[in-house]
């Protein structure tokens, strides 16, 4: 951004806000845009004494929500509308045009009763998206918020689609129509789509639980899941190849935190499993690692690699 088109008082406020925000959030800052001048003449600046004495969202007495004039007139039933509504009464609009388009708005949905409801019945199912977005860019949400942001794209999609399917109740405002067309925009669509195939129906509440990306999302990830789930099973069949291809049927599979997994067969088979090659070559399959009284130990390149992947499997 040309911080060049700023004042210096500009400047100043904006560094001081950028210097509170990497302050108190421990080098975890959020995604901050570029700074912009909100004119005068688009609102009204009110001054926080005159902003206490209206009570406009806080009361004189005791400084609580309830009995202020946000409190007398919030209808809404979201979070984010809540905001939006306190936002515009601690600073109104003066300018025209804009006063204009939400008196619009507001008129076109007074005179669609049926409408309304079924709007605001979407809207109460919606999630904080913007508290949902915060928590992710501060490396602080969870699988959860993910699946909010979700499943309130989906009664985005609901509400544009209800919107649509009554057009003929009445022409939309311009607002209320820039409002759907934004809701219908392919990357809203997409975001979604990616969202449902990537995440399990009821994520967990915590990311360090892990399971709440969807089986199919990822083909890395299935591999790994299925390596710590099935591991034991894994070992055992391979054990059972070997106990074929060595002809030894009390072949074992052990596994020791110095040596890792390794087959472990009676000294007096040592000759059957050293005398093993790779198919077309001459190369033993069985390598000795160790001798102990009675019995001898080997390594494969194949259980190595299984031994590898199941830890990893198991760490990651």
């Amino acid at each position: 951004h040309n911080l060049s088109k700023l004042t210096p008082a500009e400047v100043r406020a904006s560094g001081a806000l950028l210097s509170y925000v990497l302050n108190t959030q421990k080098g975890r800052s959020p995604r901050v845009g570029a700074p912009q001048r909100i004119l005068g003449q688009t609102m009204m600046c009110i001054d926080s004494t005159t902003r206490r004495s209206l009570e406009l969202t806080n009361t004189i007495q005791d400084g609580e929500r309830r009995f202020s004039v946000l409190w007398a007139i919030d209808r809404t039933t979201s979070a984010a509308g809540a905001r939006l509504l306190a936002s515009h009464l601690e600073a109104p609009a003066v300018d025209v045009g804009e006063i204009e388009q939400r008196l619009d708005a507001v008129q076109f949905f007074c005179h669609n009763a049926a409408l309304r409801k079924d709007i605001r019945r979407l809207l109460r199912m919606s999630y904080d998206v913007e508290r949902c977005i915060q928590r992710l860019a501060l490396d602080r949400g969870s699988p959860r918020d993910l699946a909010a942001i979700g499943a309130t794209l989906a009664l985005a999609q609901a509400v544009a689609g209800t919107m649509r399917a009554v057009e003929d109740v009445g022409e939309m405002s311009t607002r209320v129509d820039k409002c759907v067309h934004e809701l219908e925009q392919e990357k809203w669509h997409a975001l979604l789509q990616e969202l449902a195939n990537g995440l399990v129906d009821n994520p967990p509440p915590a990311l360090g639980q892990g399971g709440f990306i969807a089986q199919g999302y990822d083909k890395d990830l299935d591999r790994m899941r299925a390596l710590r789930n099935n591991a034991k099973q894994l070992v055992k069949d391979l054990q059972q190849e070997y106990r074929k291809v060595s002809k030894v049927s009390n072949l074992k599979i052990k596994e020791t935190n110095i040596l890792g997994m390794f087959v472990e067969v009676a000294s007096a088979h040592a000759d059957k499993i050293q005398c093993v090659t790779e198919q077309d070559d001459t190369t033993p399959i069985f390598q000795h690692c160790q001798t102990l009284k009675g019995s001898m130990r080997f390594k494969t390149k194949e259980l190595t690699d299984l031994h590898q992947d199941i830890s990893r499997a198991h760490n990651e």
